[in-house]
This record gives C-alpha cells, structure tokens and sequence, in this order.
C-alpha cells in the first residue's frame, strides 16, 4: 500500500484536464458596458450642471475616469483574462468608476441647496 502512493504521479491540478464549461462572459461583458454607458450618458447630460459646481477640469478627469476606469479596463480584463482574479480586477474597477461618479452626482443637491440658503447652514 506504501509503494502505490510513491507510484503515482504528481498532477498540478485542474491543468491537465478538459474545461467542461466555458463561463458566460459575453452576456456580462454587455451588460457591463450597457449599464456603465448609461452612467456615462446620465453624467454627459449633467455635464452643464457638475460645471457649475465644479471647474472644467476636475469635470474632464472625472468623465475620463468614468470612460476608462468604468467601462474600458473591465472589459479588457473580462476579455483578457480568465478566471477570478480578472473578474475580481473588473469588478474593482467597476465599483471604483462607479463610486467616482456618484461621489461627483451627490453633490449637486446639496450645492443647490447651498446656493438658495446663501451658504448658511
């Protein structure tokens, strides 16, 4: 019984075996790019609006972010790599796009509101 154990050939895991199941990433990949698109079109519609609040800079770096970091890097991750680590990577960026943009959208009622109180608390 000892010697069977020494016999047997080491195998790394799963690698040499056959992928049964291909996941899904077509549909998320679309459903990504669907769902962030919109963002970027709500903020691009808000663009008048944010450059009141803030200088047209800080609103061109955030719509670059949004572009780039929200949608553009999660594809390419989800396309590139395969396995949990690139989705785990696409999904950081995606919160991170995400956040960034609505951190810049909570602004606007309570710049409003500000303005119409005269700054007064």
């Amino acid at each position: 019984m000892q010697g069977d154990d020494q016999m047997r050939p080491i195998e790394p895991g799963y690698l040499t075996q056959d992928i049964t199941k291909v996941p899904g990433w077509h549909g998320l990949v679309a459903w990504d790019l669907l769902f962030n698109n919109l963002t970027t079109g709500l903020f691009l519609e808000l663009r008048e609006t944010l450059s009141r609040i803030y200088r047209d800079q800080q609103v061109h770096i955030a719509l670059a972010l949004t572009v780039v970091g929200g949608t553009l890097i999660p594809l390419i991750l989800l396309l590139v790599g395969d396995g949990a680590p690139w989705v785990l990577g696409a999904v950081l960026f995606i919160l991170a796009g995400n956040l960034a943009i609505r951190s810049l959208f909570l602004k606007i009622p309570h710049a409003s509101h500000e303005s119409r109180s005269g700054g007064r608390a």
